[in-house]
């Protein structure tokens, strides 16, 4: 009975500890994501993009507001009463009265404010796409980064451990009696540097996951890992002019830049209506009780009305905001304007750095880092046989390092580069029509 009793209690522990291995491996399981992968995480989940949808979809209920008549009022009350007897049936214009009365703008004014508001609107709808722009840019920049970290630690790793072969050579030279204690020192040394390098590429890796996980709304145990390998293929950009045209006509901003001089053409012509007057229906029905000196009963009352506005104050109010009009749709113009130069010098600069990371990329792989490579080793090979100074054997390693290292640094900013590019022109990728 007891040993029955203490087998069931051992199976409910391991079922507990199971339990909470497979939790523990839930929350801290890893994932592999791609860079496609990474920007639709972010269009999905990224909360501040998700805040500007919602604003813009708010903004889309706003015209059919503004483009509507004001709410009628609708008047209830006793006319003429006498205040002697306060009585509703003794005076013949006591009267319980009730009315309705309507505003009704100048024909054209409502449609003028909703035109506005509608080129607002569009407005948004723009300025919520180039936002989309920048965030797959950032991600794409981001995502980038954080490869370039993670092959750089990697790089670093694989040196370390080939310079700790190096100092394995030296020891075995020095105890033999056929190398220098200095080059043992000589090799610690470098290597204590490179080991206190991978400390601050650790530190920049963690920082660039937490700018990663940021962007795509992951939380600290939602752990991603990137993949080992990826396209390095760079592409030739089309020319500037070219770059420019395809920026001018599909760059969202531009677009926003111009609804918004819709918007400030419809207000100017609204401005301009101002001196035309808007208008007041009223109707109201008087409904009376007593009787005539005759003995028949009193007839109710009918009354129609209609108030016009004056816009005699033309000179302080109408006019001034004409002006004021104007000279906001001139200022709107001009930063249209400016903003279509910032777009060409934002495209040149991106364009030549793309290029320059694009060559320099090209030169590390197919001529500095061969020739590196095939220079270490040359060097161990001589320096096995007494040919080569130590020294220059562990500089021609380091160099190797950094221009490995530098190699992903030039293609993660040609990447990085290109996605920018991308934003100015008003494209998430060059071929999309």
């Amino acid at each position: 009975m007891r040993g029955s009793l203490s087998f069931k209690v051992i199976r409910i522990c391991l079922l507990v500890l199971a339990i909470f291995i497979f939790r523990e491996k839930r929350l801290y399981a890893s994932e592999v994501i791609r860079l496609e992968q990474a920007v639709e995480i972010a269009l999905q989940r990224n909360p501040k993009y998700l805040a500007i949808k919602e604003e813009t979809k708010a903004a889309s209920w706003t015209p059919s507001q503004v483009g509507a008549l004001p709410d009628p009022q609708l008047k209830l009350g006793i006319m003429n009463i006498e205040t002697d007897s306060f009585s509703i049936d003794q005076e013949p214009m006591t009267q319980k009265q009730i009315g309705l009365s309507q505003r009704v703008p100048f024909p054209g004014k409502l449609k003028l404010k909703q035109r506005a508001q509608e080129s607002e609107y569009a407005g948004k709808k723009w300025s919520e796409k180039e936002f989309m722009y920048h965030l797959v840019a950032q991600v794409k920049v981001s995502w980038w980064k954080l490869y370039y970290w993670n092959k750089a630690l990697g790089i670093l790793e694989r040196n370390i451990k080939q310079l700790k072969s190096f100092v394995k050579v030296a020891q075995v030279k020095y105890k033999t009696g056929k190398g220098l204690q200095q080059d043992v020192l000589l090799a610690q040394l470098e290597l204590s540097k490179l080991l206190e390098k991978k400390i601050f590429f650790r530190n920049e890796l963690t920082k660039q996951e937490a700018h990663l996980a940021a962007l795509l709304d992951r939380t600290p145990n939602e752990r991603l890992d990137l993949p080992k390998k990826v396209n390095e293929s760079l592409s030739k950009a089309p020319d500037t002019k070219r770059l420019f045209n395809i920026g001018l006509k599909n760059r969202p901003f531009l677009e926003f830049q111009r609804k918004r001089l819709d918007a400030s053409k419809y207000r100017l012509e609204l401005s301009e209506m101002g001196y035309f007057p808007d208008f007041n229906f009223s109707i109201s029905y008087g409904i009376r009780d007593g009787e005539n000196l005759n003995g028949r009963g009193r007839s109710d009352l009918a009354s129609a009305m209609v108030s016009i506005s004056l816009p005699i104050y033309s000179g302080s109010k109408q006019t001034p905001r004409i002006h004021q009009r104007k000279k906001e749709h001139e200022s709107i113009k001009y930063n249209l304007r400016l903003s279509e130069n910032d777009v060409y010098e934002e495209i040149r600069k991106l364009h030549s750095d793309y290029e320059s990371a694009r060559a320099d990329v090209e030169l590390f792989k197919t001529g500095i880092i061969p020739q590196a490579v095939q220079t270490v080793r040359s060097m161990l090979a001589g320096y096995q046989v007494d040919k080569v100074d130590f020294l220059n054997l562990v500089t021609s390693q380091i160099t190797l390092l950094n221009y490995e290292t530098n190699y992903w640094k030039a293609l993660a900013q040609a990447k990085s580069t290109f996605a920018l590019l991308m934003v100015a022109i008003g494209k998430v990728e060059l071929n999309e029509k």
